[in-house]
């Protein structure tokens, strides 16, 4: 499984879109606490769909803006 696009928050968080593992199965959004517990957990079987939902994820979480956004390959 890659991960499709990342973001790390000043706090520690860092938050991933990971490419579906398998055909069939949905593109899987994740944030991870400083320590690497996981946070929450969000699919969608669109990629664009599961990109944006990073922001959501930042908005119900309360994050602040990131420093640093990059996609990794």
């Amino acid at each position: 499984m890659l991960v499709e696009a990342a973001e790390l928050h000043p706090e520690g968080y860092a938050l991933a879109v990971y490419d579906p593992p398998a055909d069939g199965l949905p593109w899987l959004v994740v944030c991870l606490d400083p320590v690497g517990r996981l946070v929450a957990a969000v699919n969608s079987h669109i990629a664009d769909a599961a990109r944006a939902r990073i922001a959501d994820l930042k908005a119900e979480l309360r994050l602040k803006p990131p420093t640093k956004d990059r996609p990794v390959h």
